[in-house]
């Protein structure tokens, strides 16, 4: 899978998870070797502005999609949808997030630089502002992406890195229930499961589906 010109299809990732990158090439390097595509890495948003030569190039549509679509399985594949603290990559989380903000700055950074944000609340917040996505979708996607990342920052207090096991997970629960009440924590994990489908949606609306 080559561009019209026959060069390799290039793909921004944007991760800050250390493993990240190795992961992503163990998993491709298939494709890789064989010319197919070509991975920029970033581990946050003020590298991905620097590689401006990638962002800015137009993208046909569902050719993006498909990238983008295919990525995610390849990483849902490899990791798992972790356990139900794992905000990161169950369905619906963190990683499906931060796909759907980079596939719309891929899709119109040409058009609409004001998406090349740095962080993905801010992504979802130029694009509702110049109706690249609706407003709703917007508005549910910058929220969840402040919610995941604010509880993937007191998860790692808790745990560190991992939030999977048994272990983890009751470690994690008791530190909320100690510092919010247990009504409170009844309440965070319905909104994360609202919001995780949520953003589930919003996936398959915005990029799986242009990929058909």
């Amino acid at each position: 899978m080559t561009d019209t010109a026959g060069k390799p299809r290039k793909i921004l990732a944007v991760d800050d998870e250390e493993d990240f990158e190795p992961m992503v090439r163990q998993r491709m390097r298939r494709d890789i070797r064989a010319g197919r595509y070509e991975f920029v890495f970033a581990s946050n948003g003020v590298e991905a502005l620097e590689r401006l030569d990638v962002l800015v190039r137009p993208r046909e549509r569902a050719a993006l999609a498909a990238d983008v679509a295919a990525m995610r399985e390849r990483v849902r594949s490899e990791r798992g949808s972790g356990g139900r603290w794992s905000v990161r990559y169950m369905r619906g989380g963190l990683l499906d997030v931060e796909f759907i903000a980079q596939f719309l700055q891929l899709l119109h950074a040409a058009e609409a630089p004001e998406v090349l944000a740095g962080d993905s609340v801010s992504v979802f917040e130029a694009a509702g502002a110049r109706g690249l996505v609706d407003a709703d979708a917007a508005r549910e996607l910058a929220e969840a992406a402040a919610l995941w990342r604010n509880l993937e920052g007191v998860i790692r207090a808790a745990v560190g890195a991992r939030a999977e096991g048994e272990e983890a997970e009751g470690a994690i629960e008791n530190l909320l229930a100690r510092s919010s009440g247990k009504a409170v924590l009844g309440a965070l994990v319905e909104s994360m499961r609202d919001t995780a489908e949520r953003v589930a949606r919003r996936f398959d609306e915005t990029v799986a589906a242009q990929a058909a």
